[in-house]
C-alpha cells in the first residue's frame, strides 16, 4: 500500500511540475517583451478587394537587436549585437476580418533558403509583394565566391524572390483550432553584402521595403517566425532563431 501511495504522488508530483513548466512557457509564449503592437486603422476601402475594415502594422527586421529602429525605440529589451531581431516588437494585434497591410523595412543582409519554398509569396492580396530596394544590394546568386556577387535590386510587384538572395521571412500560422487553412509567407530581400555585415539599423542604411496585404481570419493567436536560417550549428536553424522574441511572435487578431 505504501508503495501505490508512493508511486501515486510520484506521479501526481510529476503532473504538476509538467503542468508548471507547461504554464511558464505559455506564459513566454504570449508576452511580448516589448509590448503589443496594435494595427493602426486605416479607414474602410477595397485593399483586399471588397469593401472591409483597413488597418496598417509597420515593423522592421534589423542586423542588430541590441540596437534602436528609426524612431528610436530598442528592437529588443535584451539584445544581442551579434543576433537579429523583428522589432520594435514582436506581437501584433489586427481586428477580425479586416484587411491588413504590412510593410516591414529588411535592414539585414543574407544568403541563401535551405528550402526554396519559402522564396514563394503564399497567402497575400493578388499572391504578391512590393518592393522598393534603396539601393543595389549584393546577393548570393553568383555562389560562394565574393568575387561572383551578383547585384540584386528589388523594385515592383513580385510573386517570388530568389532563395540565393534572401535576408529573411515573415511566415504566420494560426494555432490548432483557429481558421484551419490560413497560411502566409512572405520572403523578405536581403540588403546590404550576403557576407553578414551589420549594415545597420535606421533608415540611413541599406533596406528592403517591402509591402504586402491579408485578410485577418478568425479570432485566435496566430504565431509567425522566420524560416530563414540565420542563426547557428545544425542547418543554421540555432541559437537566435530557438529564443523566443527575436525572429518569432504573435498576431493576435481581436
Amino acid at each position: 500500500m505504501r508503495k501505490l501511495i508512493g508511486a501515486s504522488g510520484s506521479v501526481l508530483l510529476a503532473a504538476l511540475v509538467v503542468g508548471a513548466i507547461g504554464m511558464g512557457f505559455q506564459a513566454q509564449a504570449y508576452e511580448s517583451p516589448i509590448g503589443t503592437l496594435k494595427a493602426t486603422p486605416a479607414g474602410t476601402d477595397t485593399t483586399c478587394g471588397a469593401a472591409m475594415q483597413h488597418v496598417k502594422l509597420a515593423i522592421g527586421a534589423y542586423p542588430d537587436s541590441s540596437g534602436v529602429d528609426g524612431s528610436g525605440h530598442p528592437v529588443h529589451p535584451g539584445g544581442n549585437p551579434d543576433w537579429p531581431a523583428f522589432g520594435p516588437s514582436n506581437v501584433y494585434s489586427v481586428p477580425a476580418g479586416s484587411c491588413v497591410t504590412m510593410t516591414v523595412t529588411q535592414y539585414d543582409s543574407g544568403g541563401n533558403l535551405n528550402n526554396p519554398y519559402f522564396g514563394s509569396v503564399i497567402g497575400t492580396v493578388g499572391g504578391k509583394v512590393h518592393v522598393v530596394s534603396s539601393g543595389t544590394n549584393v546577393s548570393q546568386c553568383g555562389g560562394s565566391d565574393p568575387a561572383t556577387e551578383v547585384p540584386a535590386t528589388f523594385n515592383g510587384d513580385y510573386k517570388s524572390i530568389p532563395a540565393c538572395a534572401m535576408g529573411h521571412t515573415f511566415t504566420m500560422r494560426p494555432l490548432p483550432g483557429v481558421s484551419p487553412g490560413f497560411f502566409l509567407s512572405v520572403p523578405l530581400p536581403l540588403a546590404g553584402n550576403y557576407g553578414g555585415d551589420n549594415v545597420g539599423n535606421t533608415s540611413d542604411f541599406p533596406h528592403q521595403t517591402v509591402t504586402f496585404s491579408f485578410v485577418a481570419g478568425a479570432k485566435g493567436a496566430y504565431s509567425w517566425n522566420c524560416e530563414f536560417p540565420c542563426g547557428h550549428g545544425v542547418a543554421s536553424f540555432g541559437a537566435v532563431m530557438g529564443a523566443y522574441g527575436y525572429m518569432s511572435g504573435y498576431l493576435h487578431v481581436v
